[in-house]
C-alpha cells in the first residue's frame, strides 16, 4: 500500500499554544483490535469514559475537559484538580472512576469523578521511589514504575484496591522502568526498561519473570498488547515499532516510525503512533502496513497519544502546549475533511506530559 500523507484532512479539535516505511518483516500476522487492558493507559471499561484528563507537570494540575466534538461540536473545559498534585508524570483510572496520579514524591488517588473538583481520597508513598508511570490492570489494582531517580534499577510496585501498601515489589530484570502494560490474553504485565534496554514480561498474578526481550529493542517508549497476545514496543533508538508474537522473544516484524514516542489502538482496530519527527502514524494492523502520516504544525512536539472509549472512535494527541482530538470518518478512513478547527482561549495547559480517557 502507497503511503499517504492525511493533510489536514483529522483535526477536528486543536488546542493550540504558541518516516516513511511499512512492513520491514515477512510472514503472516493477523493482529486483532487493542484488549481494553492495553488500549487507554490500562483502564478498565467498567464504566463509559467520555472525558479527557491532561497531566500539566509545570502547573501542577489536571484539566478535564468534555468531548463534543464527539458530536461535531467543540470541547468544555469543565475543571481544574490541583489538590494533592507536585509536577504529575502519569495518570490512570480504574474501573470505578477513581483517578491515580504519579507526583514528584508519591501518587495520588482522588474520588470518584463527578461535577465538583475530586478530592484526595489516599496519599500513596510505601513503596514508591520517583514514579514514573502508573497504570490499572482488569482487576483494578495499581501498577506504579518507579525510576529510582539514578539510585539503583527502580522498581515495579503493586497495589491491591484500596490499599496503600504495595502487594508485592518487583526488582528482578528491572531498569529505570517506563510503560507499562498488560495482556489479557495470557494475564502477563510487561514493563519497558530503559536503562538495560529490554522488556520483562511477568506473571500479573505470581509476580514471577517469564522471559526477558531485547531483541529490537533500543530505548523503549511505550507498550502496547493486541487481544491476540501480540506485544508492540515503540523504539526511540532505532526508529522502529517492533512487534513480537505470544511467549516469543523475536522481533516477527517492525514498523517504521522516526523516534516513535507513544501508541494507541483505535475503535477500528487501527493503531496510531505518536512519532518524534512531530507526525502522527496510522498502520492498519490487518498486514502493518501504514496508511498515512497527519503532518500538521500544531503536532510540534507531540509526545502522548490515546483513543476513545468502544463507541467513540476518537484519538487524543498532546505536545509541549497544546491538545489535539483527531476524528476518524467513516467510507475510506483517515482522509475526511474535518468537521471544525479552532482554538479555545481558556487551555490551561502547561506543560501537559500525560492524557487518559475518563468518566
Amino acid at each position: 500500500m502507497t503511503a499517504s500523507r492525511i493533510s489536514g484532512a483529522l483535526a477536528a479539535l486543536i488546542f493550540a499554544a504558541g518516516c516513511a516505511g511499512a512492513n520491514d518483516g515477512a510472514g503472516t500476522f493477523s493482529p486483532q483490535d487493542g484488549d481494553a487492558a492495553s488500549r487507554t493507559a490500562a483502564r478498565p471499561s467498567a464504566r463509559v469514559f467520555t472525558r479527557i484528563y491532561v497531566a500539566n507537570n509545570q502547573s501542577s494540575t489536571v484539566t478535564v475537559y468534555a468531548p463534543h466534538f464527539v458530536n461535531g461540536g467543540g470541547e468544555t473545559l469543565e475543571r481544574t484538580i490541583r489538590g494533592g498534585l507536585n509536577a504529575p508524570s502519569s495518570i490512570a483510572f480504574d474501573s470505578s472512576g477513581h483517578l491515580f496520579v504519579a507526583n514528584a514524591g508519591n501518587v495520588t488517588k482522588y474520588s470518584e469523578i463527578g461535577s465538583t473538583p475530586k478530592a484526595v481520597v489516599a496519599t500513596i508513598t510505601n513503596g514508591i521511589n520517583h514514579p514514573s508511570r502508573v497504570a490499572v490492570d482488569q482487576d483494578d489494582n495499581l501498577w506504579v514504575a518507579n525510576s529510582g531517580g539514578g539510585s539503583g534499577s527502580g522498581s515495579v510496585t503493586e497495589y491491591a484496591p484500596r490499599t496503600k501498601t504495595p502487594k508485592r515489589t518487583i526488582t528482578f530484570g528491572i531498569g529505570d522502568p517506563g510503560a507499562i502494560a498488560f495482556s489479557s490474553y495470557a494475564n502477563i504485565v510487561a514493563v519497558a526498561n530503559r536503562r538495560n534496554d529490554s522488556v520483562t514480561c511477568y506473571d500479573r498474578t505470581t509476580g514471577n519473570r517469564l522471559r526477558t526481550i531485547t531483541d529490537g529493542i533500543s530505548h523503549p517508549s511505550a507498550l502496547l498488547f493486541d487481544a491476540s497476545g501480540n506485544l508492540y514496543v515503540a523504539n526511540t533508538g532505532t526508529n522502529a515499532i517492533t512487534v513480537y508474537q505470544p511467549a516469543s522473544n523475536a522481533v516477527h516484524f517492525k514498523m517504521k516510525a522516526v523516534a516513535p514516542r507513544d501508541l494507541t489502538i483505535d475503535d477500528d482496530g487501527v493503531m496510531w503512533v505518536a512519532a518524534g519527527d512531530n507526525t502522527l502514524r496510522v498502520y492498519d494492523l490487518a498486514n502493518g502496513e501504514l496508511m498515512g502520516t497527519v503532518a500538521e504544525p500544531f503536532l510540534a512536539g507531540v509526545s502522548h497519544i490515546v483513543s476513545g472509549p468502544v463507541g467513540y472512535n476518537w484519538v487524543i494527541s498532546i505536545g509541549s502546549a497544546w491538545m489535539a482530538a483527531i476524528v476518524p470518518r467513516g467510507g475510506f478512513r483517515y482522509k475526511r475533511t474535518p468537521t471544525s478547527s479552532f482554538a479555545p482561549t481558556d487551555r490551561e495547559l502547561k506543560g501537559p506530559i500525560a492524557v487518559a480517557v475518563g468518566p
